[in-house]
C-alpha cells in the first residue's frame, strides 16, 4: 500500500491501539491474535505509527471478511479522555468543537481535524492523509465514533446531517447510512461530519465552567509533554489541511496559519534548507499521484485536481505532472496500480 513520506499524521498516542483493539473483541474479534500476526505489542511504545492502526483494522477486515469493519467497530468505542471531559462543560456544542479542535492532539497525535462554519451549520473536516483509499478504514472508523461523541454530548441534535467521504464505497451505501444515521456521499473533495445550522447553539447539560478551566489547565498542560514537530512537519500538514479544506496555500497564508509573519517563516524554512515551493510541491505530488492512483475509473478530470490543489490554471498542473512521472495524468490514472 503507498504511503506518503514524511507523513505528517504518523502516530497515535497508545490508547488509540489499546481502545481499538477493545471495539474489536466486542464485534468478535481478539485482539491478540490480530496483534501476533501482525508482529505489534500494544504495549511498549508510547505513541503508535499510523501503519499499524491501519495494519489491524485491515487485517480486522480480512479475518473477518466485513468491508465494514472501522464502522462497527466504533459502535463500541468511547473517547475517554480529558478533550473529550472538556469538551463536555462547554456551554453550547460549536464551543465543544471549538476545543476539540483545540486540543485534538492529546487525542490523534496531531492536528487531523478542522473546524469550518458555513451556511447549514458547523463542519467537522477529517483532513487526516491524502490517500483516501488507504486510510478508508481509520477515516470510518474515526467518523462513526465522533458521531457517537456528538450525540452524547447535545443528543440528538448532534447527529450529522450528512457525512461525505473522500474515498470510494466498500459496500452498499445503505448500509454506510444504516450505521452511520444519515446521508452518506462518497468520492468528496474532503471527508467530512456536516452538522445542522441549529446544531451550534444547542446547549450542554453537563456545562461546567468551573471545572473547565481546570481540565483546560490540564489540557494544556498535557500538551506541552506532547514531543514537538519539526517545522517542516508542520508546514506539510499546514498545506495538506489547506489543501483539504478548499483553503488558500499562498505562503502568506501557510505562514499566518502557523503564527508568523512571512519573513520569520521564510527565514526559517531558510535555516531548513528547504522552500515553501518545493514543500507545496510535495504535497500536491502526493495528492495528484493519490487522485491518479487510488480512484481509478472515479479519477477527478485534471481541471478539476488542478482547482482542488490550488493551481491557477490546470495546464500547471499537466506540466507538473508530466515532470513527476514522465507521462500525462490520464495516462497514468488508465495504467496499471
Amino acid at each position: 500500500m503507498w504511503r506518503v513520506e514524511h507523513e505528517p499524521f504518523r502516530h497515535f498516542p497508545a490508547s488509540e491501539m489499546v481502545r481499538l483493539l477493545r471495539a474489536l473483541e466486542r464485534c468478535g474479534l481478539s485482539g491478540p491474535p490480530i496483534c501476533e500476526a501482525l508482529g505489534i505489542d500494544p504495549r511498549a511504545p508510547a505513541r503508535v505509527p499510523l501503519d499499524g492502526v491501519l495494519a489491524v483494522l485491515e487485517h480486522a477486515e480480512e479475518v473477518s471478511g466485513d468491508p465494514l469493519v472501522g464502522l462497527h467497530a466504533a459502535a463500541h468505542t468511547d473517547l475517554d479522555d480529558v478533550t473529550i471531559a472538556l469538551c463536555a462543560t462547554q456551554p453550547t456544542f460549536a464551543a465543544s468543537l471549538a476545543e476539540l479542535h483545540l486540543f485534538q492532539a492529546l487525542l490523534f497525535g496531531t492536528e487531523a481535524l478542522a473546524v469550518q462554519h458555513d451556511p447549514r451549520g458547523p463542519r467537522l473536516v477529517v483532513s487526516r492523509g491524502l490517500d483516501p483509499w488507504g486510510l478508508r478504514q481509520v477515516t470510518e472508523y474515526y467518523a462513526r465514533t465522533l458521531c457517537r461523541e456528538a450525540v452524547g454530548l447535545v443528543g440528538a441534535m448532534g447527529q450529522p446531517v450528512e457525512i461525505c467521504f473522500a474515498h470510494a464505497p466498500a459496500a452498499e451505501p445503505a448500509a454506510y447510512e444504516d450505521a452511520l444515521g444519515c446521508r452518506v456521499v462518497f468520492y468528496a473533495p474532503a471527508s467530512a461530519l456536516q452538522f445542522s445550522a441549529a446544531a451550534a447553539g444547542a446547549p450542554l447539560a453537563s456545562c461546567n465552567p468551573a471545572v473547565a478551566v481546570e481540565l483546560r489547565r490540564l489540557a494544556r498542560a498535557q500538551l506541552e509533554r506532547l514531543p514537538e514537530r519539526s517545522l517542516v512537519e508542520r508546514v506539510l500538514q499546514a498545506i495538506e489541511s489547506a489543501i483539504r479544506c478548499a483553503e488558500p496555500v499562498e505562503c502568506h497564508h501557510i505562514a499566518r496559519q502557523l503564527g508568523m509573519s512571512v519573513r520569520t517563516f521564510q527565514r526559517r524554512l531558510d535555516q531548513e534548507l528547504v522552500t515553501f515551493r518545493g514543500l507545496r510541491d510535495t504535497v500536491r505530488e502526493r495528492a495528484a499521484l493519490t487522485a491518479a492512483r487510488r480512484s481509478g475509473a472515479h479519477a477527478p478530470s485534471i481541471a478539476a485536481l488542478a482547482d482542488a490543489l490550488g493551481y491557477a490554471e490546470a495546464s500547471s498542473l499537466c506540466r507538473a505532472f508530466k515532470r513527476w512521472t514522465g507521462t500525462s495524468y490520464r495516462i497514468y490514472a488508465d495504467g496499471p496500480e
